[in-house]
């Protein structure tokens, strides 16, 4: 039987992995009494991390404790390797795992539940309630939702700062950190909505625990192929029941659901973003400005943007300024794009900005530039596009399936010199930029507009 600490007492935990994702997430554990850290890395055994003990993962067999907690996105390997050892399978607990066990609070705000017609009542379970791309999107189809006569709810495991947005539309909105069967509370209220829309692959649990109920499911997936490895094998879905309809952002998304699911049943979906261009954009005579916008990490490319200001010859390099825009996730790619900043004068770190900021600062860009090493459709180019912006794409994004190279924007490859080959090109055909930032418009109304979303929304509905 899983955990027999006494009445009392801290449960006795050992965490395995001691980097970014343990670091993001250690405030979760503060309840815990974490006797010891596992990893693999020799250069970490032997040292302490927040005064706990590092050690090699066989060393766990010596100690008693209650649960391992895996703390890192790879989980396949080492929950094979601590097996292999004659770890008991019931004491390893994936991080997603340990919440759905041991955070059992509800919390439901700004909901009156008595104005709900059942019959168009529909949940929208988000895996977090941050100011990115899902969690926004999945906020929009709300606001359709209700325009055309449904009662949604927002539902999340964890709180976050989109929560105050979605409480200023009059959403109701439920935190509750347990939203599974053991829940019997929580699990009876989902199961009273007539449609439940699950935001992300993060949610495969809840997809393979609502396969047997009477309810309409849609699973909205926005990840790519490297999301799907780090879920790993054991936290995906064995099986997609008849009453759930799959959806994946654009074909990179759909391509990678059908690879690792091994399912042919799922369709397209895009999102829809509110349109707040400010005006046509004005012909600019000054320096040029390219901008990367997201959270600072590997995955985003923002290593590709800074290596590639390198490349470019010195005259076309003073002629422009490169932005970058957004909160650090991984603090080494932050101290290459510091240290890139520091020998070229011409980038400029602004920072997190405000969504409401980003809706006026979009005004000085003249270039959005995502050079994702992975991102089925980045949020920030349908925003470049939607305000007219020339747009330059890497070719493992899905926003590059729908451009026109050199005439709805440019694609690069993966290759700082490829990137800084395109911003040449930018630099060298001033006078084509208006027009491919208008043709870029024009994908994001036929693609993206809200009026083309509810479109799509209502037919799925029907």
């Amino acid at each position: 039987m899983l955990l027999k600490s006494k009445v009392g007492e801290k449960r006795r935990v050992v965490v395995f992995g001691t980097g970014l994702y343990y670091q993001n997430r250690k405030r979760d554990l503060e309840k815990e009494n974490i006797i010891a850290f596992l990893d693999n890395s020799l250069e970490k055994q032997g040292t302490f991390l927040d005064s706990v003990p590092v050690y090699h993962p066989a060393e766990v067999v010596k100690m008693e404790f209650d649960l391992i907690i895996l703390m890192l996105q790879f989980i396949d390997d080492v929950y094979q390797q601590l097996t292999d050892i004659g770890i008991e399978k019931e004491k390893i607990l994936t991080y997603t795992q340990y919440q759905d066990l041991f955070e059992n609070k509800c919390l439901m705000i700004n909901s009156n539940m008595t104005f709900y017609n059942q019959e168009k009542s529909v949940l929208l379970v988000s895996h977090e309630l941050s100011n990115t791309g899902a969690p926004i999107v999945l906020l929009y189809l709300a606001e359709v939702l209700r325009k055309n006569g449904y009662c949604p709810v927002i539902a999340c495991k964890k709180d976050g700062e989109l929560k105050e947005n979605i409480i200023s539309m009059g959403i109701p909105v439920v935190i509750a950190s347990n939203m599974n069967k053991s829940n019997k509370f929580v699990w009876e209220w989902i199961n009273s909505f007539d449609l439940v829309v699950l935001n992300t692959l993060c949610l495969g649990n809840l997809v393979e625990e609502l396969r047997d109920s009477r309810q309409r499911i849609f699973w909205w997936l926005h990840e790519a192929e490297n999301e799907y490895e780090m879920c790993g094998e054991e936290s995906l879905p064995k099986d997609i029941g008849n009453n759930i309809s799959v959806f994946a952002v654009g074909d990179r998304a759909v391509s990678a659901y059908k690879e690792y699911i091994g399912s042919e049943r799922v369709s397209s979906l895009l999102y829809g973003l509110p349109d707040f261009r400010s005006g046509l954009p004005q012909k600019k005579h000054g320096k040029l400005v390219f901008a990367i916008i997201g959270t600072i990490m590997g995955r985003k490319g923002h290593d590709i943007f800074a290596d590639a200001i390198q490349y470019l010859a010195e005259e076309d390099r003073k002629s422009a300024e490169f932005w970058i825009i957004g909160r650090v996730v991984e603090s080494d790619i932050y101290n290459h794009v510091i240290a890139m900043a520091e020998e070229y004068e011409e980038i400029k770190i602004l920072g997190s900005l405000s969504p409401q900021k980003m809706q006026t600062i979009y005004e000085e860009i003249d270039v959005v530039v995502s050079p994702s090493r992975m991102d089925p459709m980045p949020v920030v180019l349908t925003e470049g596009m939607m305000n007219s912006k020339v747009c330059i794409a890497s070719e493992m994004t899905g926003t590059a399936t729908l451009i026109s190279n050199k005439e709805s924007g440019l694609i690069c490859k993966l290759d700082a010199l490829d990137l800084a080959e395109q911003m040449t090109w930018i630099l060298n055909h001033r006078e084509k930029l208006e027009e491919i930032g208008e043709n870029a418009r024009a994908i994001y109304e036929q693609k993206f507009s809200m009026s083309a979303f509810e479109k799509n929304i209502l037919r799925i509905l029907e």
